[in-house]
Formats: C-alpha cells, sequence, structure tokens
C-alpha cells in the first residue's frame, strides 16, 4: 500500500550528468554513432537504504535491468559500449548483405540521446520524466517518453496497480477518455485511431495530478506525436489508494 501522506522528508538532492561519446564504424570512416547521456541523478537527502534503492530501481529503469546499480557512471560506460557493439553489428551486417563494405558515405552516422529529471513531489511521491530519441537513418528518427515514479518512504518504484484500488480501471479510463480532447489540439483528435484511453503503466505525477503518456503510434500515426493527458487529484480521490 503506497498512501498519498504529506511527509517530512528532506529534500532530494541531485545532480546533473552531462555525457557524450562519439564512435566511428571503423578507423577513417566518414560514420559514426553518437551517444549523448543527460541525467537528473539524486545523490542525497534521503536515508541511505533508500537512496541506494532509488539509484538501483532508477538506474534499470533508464538503461535496463542489467544495469541496476548505485554507481551510475559505471551504467553509463557499459551502456555506451553496448550501444557501440549493437552499431558496429547492425552495421556491418546491412554491408555485407550489400556486399559494400567499405565506402559507407556517412549513411550510417546514427544518434542515441537519453535526458531524465525529476519532476516536483507530490506528497511522499516523486516522478522521473525520460526522454529518449534514436536515429538509425531515414527520413525522421523515434522518440519516446515514459514515467517512473518512486515512494520517497523507502526510495522504490511504485507501480500503477499499488498507487489506485484494486477495480480502478474502467474508472480511470472514462477519466483519461474524457480529458483526451483537452490535451491535443482538434487536428490531432481527429487523427487519432484509439480515442477510449486505457491506463497503459506509463505516467508521472506532480502537484497539479497523473499524466498519462501515450507514444507514437500507440493511439494514433507518428505526426500525432507523445501525447500527455493530465487528471487533476481531485478527480481521482475515489480510486486511490
Amino acid at each position: 500500500m503506497v498512501g498519498l501522506m504529506a511527509c517530512g522528508h528532506p529534500e532530494l538532492v541531485t545532480e546533473t550528468i552531462d555525457s557524450s561519446r562519439s564512435t566511428a564504424y571503423e578507423e577513417g570512416s566518414r560514420d559514426s554513432l553518437l551517444t549523448e547521456v543527460m541525467l537528473e541523478w539524486p545523490v542525497e537527502g534521503l536515508p541511505p537504504v533508500s537512496l541506494q534503492n532509488m539509484q538501483k530501481d532508477l538506474s534499470a529503469a533508464i538503461f535496463g535491468q542489467a544495469y541496476a546499480t548505485t554507481d551510475i557512471a559505471a551504467a553509463i560506460s557499459e551502456y555506451y559500449k553496448t550501444e557501440e557493439d549493437e552499431y558496429r553489428r547492425n552495421v556491418g551486417s546491412f554491408l555485407a548483405i550489400s556486399g559494400n563494405d567499405k565506402n559507407t558515405s556517412g549513411m550510417f552516422s546514427w544518434s542515441e540521446i537519453t535526458e531524465g529529471r525529476f519532476l516536483e513531489p507530490y506528497k511522499n511521491l516523486q516522478s522521473y520524466r525520460l526522454y529518449t530519441y534514436g536515429y538509425t537513418g531515414g527520413a525522421h528518427g523515434m522518440d519516446s517518453e515514459k514515467g517512473f515514479t518512486f515512494n520517497l518512504s523507502d526510495g522504490k518504484r511504485i507501480t500503477e496497480a499499488q498507487l489506485f484500488d484494486r477495480e480502478y480501471k474502467p474508472e480511470l479510463s472514462r477519466i483519461l477518455t474524457a480529458h483526451l480532447k483537452q490535451a491535443v489540439d482538434k487536428e490531432t483528435y481527429d487523427m487519432l485511431f484509439i480515442k477510449t484511453l486505457e491506463p497503459n503503466e506509463n505516467f508521472y505525477l506532480d502537484p497539479e495530478g497523473i499524466t498519462y503518456i501515450y507514444g507514437r503510434y500507440e493511439i494514433g500515426p507518428y505526426v500525432s506525436g507523445i501525447v500527455r493527458v493530465t487528471v487533476p487529484w481531485e478527480e481521482l480521490k475515489d480510486i486511490l489508494r
């Protein structure tokens, strides 16, 4: 049980990590992978065990479960290596199929960008919003946005099911659907191919309310973008734990 209680936790102290690395496909190649990581990272403000829980859960949320660690520098270094290895495998596979193993002419200059920051806390809960962008050729790249919420009492991530009562989905779906038209302009709304929203476990919260995130192609075409639907706390009081 989460419990949205007011609390006396000291304010979370964070540092900003701004890191990037460019790696050529091979020596002398015009093609390279640019990887950038810009993160807000918790360093103080919670009891040691709670802070460690948050750091581990946050690094796993950003990079994947294999990166669950309190050492963010090590996680980023390993992430760079994994991305570069995959980049070389993907480019190499394409060149092997095409029969062109040398002259790539800059067509494989790709990028991976990861940005994350904390939002303003609400009572004993604090969310983190993560944005990623990847370009692997073609007319445009692909971006995504995810929300992760932490209980400041123990530093652990909470799930949608922990936040709401057991029978919350029908009512939450109704409320989200009612707010969809307010969240987008008419042109975007008209092009959506899903207009009855379901909670998708991708959310963040702040003092205003809970915001659900629907990615590109999830409820509409690419051009509809990332759709964010915010529901005020007052409208959720009957289904919150």
